[in-house]
């Protein structure tokens, strides 16, 4: 029992709904919320779709809670997202793209190599 835990995170869920937005076909308990969603603005459709390589298939780590830190608002989670140093950002949103193999160097993301796989599993993914 001491290596469970559970935490909340406002943001989490937030993003994990972004997912079901994305993936419909694999949350079928949420239909009847993804059909009210159609009404959302154009524009926000398409920044959830340009965004979706964060979402889709692996949610990155910075997403997710701290097990031994206080609850935290929805507004505290996305203050501390934008504190993050632009590296960790890097390496987090291109987690989805490009198995780091765990390794969570942020430096590994300015490889010209690995800057190209990201690239082309983007494109793979159908994102700009």
């Amino acid at each position: 029992m001491e290596h469970v835990a559970h935490a909340y995170s406002p943001l989490l869920e937030a993003v994990l709904s972004l997912h079901v937005l994305v993936e419909p076909k694999h949350h079928p308990l949420q239909h009847p919320w993804i059909r009210q969603m159609r009404s959302l603005p154009a524009q926000l459709k398409r920044e959830i779709a340009a965004f979706a390589f964060v979402y889709r298939r692996h949610v990155p780590d910075v997403f997710a809670p701290s097990p031994v830190d206080d609850l935290r608002s929805f507004e505290d989670e996305l203050a501390a997202l934008r504190g993050l140093d632009e590296g960790t950002i890097a390496l987090e949103f291109s987690r989805p793209l490009y198995d780091h193999g765990g390794r969570r160097d942020p430096s590994l993301v300015q490889r010209g190599e690995v800057q190209e796989r990201i690239v082309a599993s983007a494109r793979l993914a159908g994102g700009d």
